[in-house]
């Protein structure tokens, strides 16, 4: 696979984990944003322990999809960030 292919799939694995989030939030009554961010930094933090552990073309793969976990959990940041902002000064 491609270097783009990795990051998109991680990029998507993401995805799956903000939606998948949104339904525990629904269930728990809990603010999606921290789920969301909670899980998927635990799994870029998991894939980036465990890279070392497997042969180099694959910690290559690891490393590519990691990058796409990263490029969600970024937007969703500074997305969040941005909100926050937006309803702190809203509130003024």
């Amino acid at each position: 696979m491609t270097d783009m292919n990795l990051m998109m799939i991680g990029f998507c694995f993401a995805i799956f984990f903000f939606a998948l989030s949104y339904i525990i939030s629904k269930m728990g009554k809990l603010p999606i944003y921290w789920i969301s961010l909670c899980a998927n930094t635990g799994f870029f933090l998991a894939f980036l322990l465990v890279g070392r552990a497997f042969p180099e073309d694959s910690q290559i793969a690891l490393f590519y999809l990691n990058l796409g976990i990263l490029t969600f959990v970024l937007i969703q940041a500074a997305l969040g960030l941005a909100h926050w902002l937006l309803k702190k000064t809203a509130t003024r």
